[in-house]
């Protein structure tokens, strides 16, 4: 698992997601203040997709940037 960070509005602002087969998975979007998340099973929900995907039990989208 890894996540992206930014700041914006004074909140830093988290997309989390996984590395697999090449391709970066972004899972879960979250903010983030002082070991806070919004929403509060934001890691745990993650987890969760991450393994849903790499079971073949979700599908996903692939989007070119």
């Amino acid at each position: 698992m890894g996540e992206l960070r930014w700041i914006s509005a004074k909140k830093q602002h988290r997309l989390v997601g996984f590395f697999g087969d090449g391709v970066w998975y972004a899972v879960l979007g979250c903010t983030h203040k002082q070991n806070i998340y919004n929403p509060a099973d934001a890691l745990a929900t993650a987890v969760k997709r991450k393994n849903e995907i790499q079971k073949g039990e979700v599908r996903t989208v692939e989007y070119d940037l």
